[in-house]
């Protein structure tokens, strides 16, 4: 819903939840050791890298890294995918990512996944990314979702058929 009189500033509370301070940390602190946990066992030999984008996607992915970074033998790369039709300074996709010889497993972080478009376009262009500058790119992708519960997961599954659920 957005709050404004006429000339002001519009103003939506739609974010209030999902961007709550407390609960974005407490999250992140819930998900970081099981995400640790999980990549170690099952995908010992890939590179995990966070992918993420708008609002909801680089606030919780903030908070997760923060949280991975207190693990001092984790290594990980990160890679925000801009909204189309985003106007910025920057670029189409932009990275930190160390150069290493394992297959990148991506990690799509976002707050929750309706129709699944956006996890398509996100997971295409930093798979096409990685692709042409030399990455390998590992299946099945991990979701962090901080709604997740309210997520269809027949559309994760539509577009990330091996999926590894965090």
């Amino acid at each position: 819903m957005s709050f404004a009189a006429k000339g002001e500033v519009k103003v939506s509370s739609h974010y209030s939840r999902a961007l709550e301070p407390e609960k974005m940390h407490s999250w992140a602190e819930a998900v970081a050791p099981k995400l640790i946990n999980l990549l170690r066992s099952k995908r010992s030999h890939t590179f995990p890298v966070l992918v993420y984008t708008g609002m909801s996607g680089i606030s919780h992915a903030a908070h997760l890294s923060g949280e991975l970074c207190q693990y001092e033998d984790f290594e990980f790369g990160q890679i925000y995918v801009r909204k189309e039709g985003e106007v910025s300074h920057g670029l189409e996709c932009e990275w930190h990512l160390a150069r290493t010889e394992k297959p990148l497993c991506l990690v799509f972080v976002d707050d929750f996944v309706g129709a699944g478009a956006t996890l398509k376009r996100v997971l295409s262009l930093s798979r096409r990314a990685a692709r042409e500058r030399g990455f390998k790119v590992s299946s099945p992708v991990v979701t962090c979702l901080y709604s997740y519960d309210i997520s269809p997961m027949r559309i994760i599954k539509k577009y990330c058929p091996k999926v590894l659920y965090v």
